[in-house]
């Protein structure tokens, strides 16, 4: 899937996370769920579609708190749950912050 397009009516993945972050804003996610800390994980191939990932989020999405998405590139090797992630500022997160390996 592109990462943008010039008509925002196409699909694309910026079209994907514009979605969310209007879910987001309009408390969607709690008055449905009761998620409070609501969360965009995706996973790709590599670790280019990271970078191309955050940059979209970086350009378009500022003003989101830059953990509601985050980023990985799956390894076989891993769990990616118990692996770092990168969020829209590129930084290294883990989901499970306290977990003990």
């Amino acid at each position: 899937m592109p990462l943008t397009r010039k008509d925002l009516k196409q699909t694309s993945f910026l079209r994907k996370l514009l979605s969310y972050q209007d879910t987001h804003d309009k408390g969607l996610a709690l008055e449905h769920f009761g998620i409070t800390n609501f969360r965009v994980l995706t996973v790709t191939t590599s670790n280019e579609r990271v970078t191309n990932l955050v940059n979209v989020c970086d350009r378009f999405l500022s003003e989101v708190s830059p953990n509601m998405f985050l980023f990985h590139k799956h390894t076989f090797d891993k769990n990616p749950l118990s692996s770092f992630w990168k969020n829209a500022k590129n930084q290294p997160v883990k989901l499970f912050p306290d977990e003990i390996k």
